[in-house]
């Protein structure tokens, strides 16, 4: 099983040349990725339902508006179905 940064790696790869993601997306998402691991304080192995809940409130706390949370929750269903199938 690869770890998770890897699999981000390949994620940001296949996004890159495979789905023509454009180098500002490629930004955004690393942006995103890296606000999330920060908000957990650890290394992850693993990303739990409960990890996104929690990342969501951190983010509502930071006062980010709602429509702001949805885009940056790295399980949104853009990133979700990407990251997922990326995955296997």
């Amino acid at each position: 099983m690869l770890a998770l940064d890897q699999l981000f790696e390949q994620f940001l790869r296949e996004g890159t040349y495979a789905h023509n993601v454009t180098p500002k997306t490629r930004d955004w998402y690393q942006s995103a990725c890296q606000a999330f691991e920060r908000s957990r304080g650890e290394d992850a192995t693993e990303i739990t339902k409960a990890d996104l809940q929690r990342f969501v409130v951190h983010l509502r706390e930071r006062r980010v508006k709602p429509v702001s949370c949805t885009t940056w929750r790295p399980g949104s269903k853009q990133n979700e179905v990407s990251f997922t199938a990326t995955k296997q």
